[in-house]
């Protein structure tokens, strides 16, 4: 084999080994190209998944908050009983302020009314100190709570609880109670009746024949029972009220917040600002002449005190004068 055959043979060898590279390096890049891809797709499909998570779980916060507002005491109902409902909730929200707020706006839109909102903010802690302005610094920490009691009719109780629990951020507790009042209506139904009877038997007693106290005490009777039955008719109509309408009472707080208040020292602005001790001093000395003064002008006003006292004082001593001329001669006639 010749040297040029040789040379022909190596350069044909490299140009191989240069294609082959060549056609290897784009099949590279698009390994490394597919591979991101799948990573990038993989950290989607992971961030879609925690999202999603996420939304499960404040989906499941909702849905247990609502479960633990519901109650059969609530949603029972019975064609021949009468429930009297009731129920007290204590509970942790945001803002006391904002969801008292709220909790009023939900109550209108369940054809309820409400009898009370008191709302109290209590100072818990307090600590104060002087800074470099000479202004007094007051850090509190209070507590702010309310209490609200509405009414709601009864066959909207449970969507209203349902409703109130996107204000809740922990349920402390909660206290449902349906007492039967059947048998209370039934009572005062049947007094009703009784005392209605009664006043028309009295009423269609003859009294022509009777005398001035038959006639009065007739008459009184008469008032007795209708004053009797007036009240049975008031406790019919709020038993009814009250079956008709449940009552809630609503105690919410939110975590104790922190306050920083800056105000200005009066004892030390007035300390900085107050004379020296010579002006003081002068000042003082004024004020005691002026008030000398002062009290002389009011001593000379009770001046006929004076001449009382004076003419007094003559009189008795030249009463005591003729005393003692009247002894002098009858010593000496002695």
């Amino acid at each position: 084999m010749t040297q040029f055959t040789k040379a022909w043979i190596t350069v044909f060898l490299c140009m191989t080994l240069l294609a082959c590279s060549r056609k290897e390096a784009p099949n590279e890049v698009g390994e490394m190209a597919t591979v991101a891809t799948a990573d990038v797709s993989a950290s989607k499909k992971l961030a879609g998944a925690k999202e999603k998570n996420t939304v499960g779980d404040d989906e499941l916060n909702a849905a247990s908050k609502v479960q633990q507002l519901s109650s059969n005491a609530m949603t029972y109902t019975d064609s021949e009983r009468k429930f009297i409902r009731s129920a007290s909730l204590q509970f942790a929200v945001k803002d006391v302020y904002q969801s008292a707020l709220a909790l009023e706006d939900m109550v209108a839109a369940h054809s309820g009314f409400v009898i009370k909102n008191n709302i109290t903010s209590t100072s818990q802690m307090s600590e104060k100190y002087p800074n470099a302005d000479g202004n007094i610094v007051d850090i509190r920490e209070y507590a702010v709570s309310a209490t609200l009691i509405v009414r709601v009719p009864s066959q909207r109780t449970q969507e209203f609880l349902r409703a109130i629990a996107s204000q809740i951020e922990f349920l402390d507790n909660r206290n449902f109670e349906a007492r039967d009042a059947q048998f209370e209506l039934l009572q005062q139904k049947l007094n009703i009746t009784r005392l209605q009877e009664q006043q028309n038997a009295l009423a269609q007693m003859p009294q022509k024949n009777a005398d001035v106290e038959q006639r009065a005490g007739v008459i009184a009777m008469r008032g007795e029972t209708l004053s009797m039955r007036d009240e049975s008719r008031i406790m019919q109509k709020k038993f009814e009220d009250e079956v008709a309408f449940s009552t809630l009472t609503l105690n919410i707080y939110q975590t104790n917040k922190v306050r920083k208040f800056e105000y200005v020292d009066v004892h030390n602005l007035i300390l900085k600002n107050r004379p020296g001790f010579f002006q003081r001093v002068a000042s003082s000395l004024s004020f005691g002449w002026y008030q000398g003064l002062d009290l002389l002008i009011t001593l000379l006003k009770v001046w006929p005190l004076y001449v009382l006292f004076a003419v007094f004082f003559f009189a008795r001593r030249l009463l005591n004068l003729k005393r003692r001329s009247r002894k002098a001669p009858s010593d000496k006639s002695e």
